[in-house]
Parts: C-alpha cells; structure tokens; sequence
C-alpha cells in the first residue's frame, strides 16, 4: 500500500513536470529543467523557432502539443486508476537486477535504431559514462545535451557570421542589447562561482566545528 502511495506521487510528479513548463517553454523560451532543456533542442533541431511567436507561427504544432497532453493525462489516470498496485512493484526489484536490465534496453536501442552500426552503441555508453561522472560532480547536464544537440548547427552560424563581418568583436558590440547579455552572462558566471565558494566554506566551517 506505501509503496502503490508512492508510485502515484511519482507520477503525479512527471506529469506536473512534464506539462507544467511546456507552454511557456514554447511561448518564452523559458527553461526549467532538464527535460525541458532537452525539448527546446528538439524543437531548435527541427526549425522551430521557440519564443513570443511560436503560437502564431506554428500553431498546428501548438494545438497537437495541447491536444497531446490532454489524452495523455487521462490514458496516464486511466492507467495508473486501474494498474497501480502491479506496476508499482518495479520498485521493489532490487538495483543489480534493475539497472542491467535498462542498460541491455538502451543498448538494443541504440543498435537497432540504426540498423546495426555500433557507433551509435559506443556514443551511447560514452556520453552515459560522462551522464553519471557529471551528476557525481555537480555539473548540469542539460547544457552538455543542448551542444551535442545544437553543436553543428551553433558551428555552421559561426563560421557565416564570421565570414559576413571578418571579426569576433561582433559577438560582443554589434548592438547594446548584445552588450548587456554579456554583462548578464559574467555578472551570472561570478555569481555561480561565489555562492559555490561560500557553500564549499560553509559546508567546511560545519565539519571543523561538528569534530
């Protein structure tokens, strides 16, 4: 019963996560989480451009995204109404059986998706080495995801940008705007920086006066 009370808080937990963000992940281009970081790529990586006018220019795409998590809210009630006490017991199969198990689906995946090349196996296993010594670290992976997603693209604009005005310094004085998001961006940076030194001092003051 505990565990049943769980699996339904879970969820309710990727539901909400899940079709929260999405509006104004489309209309604002706002981020919130990983996944969501992962679906403004997707939607980048196609063409469409996120943002104030996503809605007025794609609106077939907004409307089946609209339409899409409404049905799947219910299917997931349904679902869960009905077969949550038996699915529910996934959790208590034990990690070592678990965890091979998903690694052998990603695999096949990853293989099959393909038709058997196996560079598609070796990125994988790369990049899920990489997923776990980042999240051991401290080191967000979603930006990671949106250059691997983003990264050719990012480099073909580059390069035309360059070669339409012959200097870096465009990135940085073509406009004030361009200006300002760069005194955001360090002002953002040194921020960061402070408040893991704090927290690192803080954390290490807490140990030196527990002993």
């Amino acid at each position: 019963h505990a565990t049943s009370k769980f699996a339904r808080c879970s969820s309710a937990r990727t539901s909400a996560e899940w079709s929260q963000p999405a509006p104004p992940c489309a209309r604002q281009a706002l981020n919130s989480s990983c996944a969501v970081a992962v679906l403004i790529g997707a939607f980048t990586l196609q063409g469409v451009q996120v943002g104030p006018l996503f809605i007025g220019e794609n609106l077939g795409t907004w409307n089946t995204m609209m339409v899409a998590l409404v049905f799947a809210n219910i299917a997931m009630f349904a679902l869960m109404f009905f077969a949550i006490k038996y699915i529910a017991r996934v959790v208590m199969v034990p990690k070592y059986v678990l965890y091979p198990i998903i690694m052998m689906m990603c695999v096949v995946g990853a293989y099959a998706i393909n038709y058997g090349v196996m560079f598609d196996v070796w990125t994988l296993l790369l990049f899920g080495a990489g997923g776990y010594l980042a999240s051991k670290i401290g080191i967000e992976v979603a930006p990671l995801v949106i250059g691997f997603i983003l990264g050719g693209q990012a480099e073909v604009y580059f390069v035309k940008s360059l070669e339409s005005f012959g200097t870096l310094t465009i990135f940085f004085t073509k406009s004030p705007i361009a200006m300002i998001l760069w005194v955001f961006i360090f002002i953002s940076i040194g921020f960061s920086i402070y408040q893991a030194v704090k927290a690192r001092r803080l954390k290490r003051a807490g140990q030196q006066h527990a002993v």
